[in-house]
């Protein structure tokens, strides 16, 4: 009987095991299937809310084994969804291609986009490079495009290199257009400040000169400071900082533009402080040339000198 006994306790054993980890199996493969949604074999990757009535939005949807990319604007206003670009891939693997967030390199990957009355600007990352796109209405529903290639995407594939990750923010100071583009891979990294000229259709990268005045700031000024409900405050500051370096006399006239903080800083409570990144700030002199200082959050200094803006060009 003992060993009867024996052999039911480990019967039961191994069948309480074999349950738990088909049990543990289906809620394993309930978390991934929450991941994508699949609605009749189509995916809504991404959608940008341009205004109150119009939404950019890409999908892609599986045919066989080919992939169908899709960049649509939609108008609710009006009720209509546009077509404004394809792209198609044939690959071995469909099924990956759907499943996937950015790991397959060859899908497009819509990043970043902003619209005027008649032109909408995307930041699309296709055929292994970032690109900037301008798609123009003329009447009725068709549209025409062109394009700019910003720069080629750090090579290598995702398994050895990782993923093709962009972080495109977008500015306005005086009514012109800036974009911090920052791309990274395990090999590196690009960041480039950049002065988009919507009306000429060309992309603009700002270098900095080497030449620079650093200026420790021991009581961290802008550490925690809201700069847009500030602006009188960081004017006088940036002003004051130009009279001590004898780099704007008293008498000549001072006029701060604005900013462009491309650092951790957020408006929220619990991540109200900059510690990283760096902030530049416009400014105007008798000489009515648009100027810049910079800040450096991880060094809490300020930075002064000389910068140039320089084409993209195409080849």
């Amino acid at each position: 009987m003992t060993m009867l006994n024996q052999q039911f306790k480990r019967m039961r054993t191994i069948i309480y095991i074999l349950f738990s980890l088909l049990f543990f199996t289906c809620k394993a493969q309930e978390k991934l299937s929450n991941k994508p949604i699949k609605i009749k074999n189509k995916m809504e990757l991404d959608t940008i809310t341009l205004s109150p009535n119009i939404k950019l939005f890409q999908t892609k949807d599986k045919v066989g084994n080919q992939t169908n990319w899709k960049l649509s604007l939609e108008n609710k206003k009006e009720n209509k969804i546009i077509l404004l670009d394809s792209y198609q891939v044939t690959h071995p693997d469909a099924d990956a291609i759907i499943a996937s967030d950015n790991s397959i390199l060859e899908i497009p990957q819509l990043l970043s986009a902003i619209k005027d009355d008649t032109n909408i600007y995307t930041f699309i990352f296709k055929e292994y490079a970032l690109w900037l796109y301008e798609y123009h209405f003329t009447v009725g529903e068709k549209n025409e495009s062109k394009r700019i290639k910003v720069f080629n995407m750090l090579p290598g594939s995702v398994s050895n290199f990782g993923y093709a990750n962009f972080n495109i923010s977008h500015y306005k100071v005086s009514d012109l257009n800036y974009f911090n583009i920052y791309h990274h891979r395990v090999i590196g990294k690009i960041e480039m400040l950049t002065r988009f000229d919507k009306d000429l259709f060309t992309i603009k990268k700002l270098t900095f000169s080497d030449k620079i005045i650093k200026i420790k700031d021991n009581k961290q000024f802008i550490r925690t400071l809201d700069l847009d409900k500030n602006i009188e405050k960081v004017s006088t500051e940036i002003k004051n900082i130009l009279i001590d370096n004898k780099l704007l006399d008293k008498i000549n006239n001072f006029k701060y533009l604005g900013n462009i903080d491309v650092s951790d800083f957020k408006d929220d409570e619990r991540y109200k402080i900059r510690a990283t990144g760096m902030t530049y700030f416009f400014y105007q002199d008798n000489n009515l040339m648009k100027k810049i200082i910079r800040y450096n959050n991880y060094e809490n200094e300020w930075l002064i000198g000389n910068y140039t803006e320089e084409e993209i060009k195409q080849k």
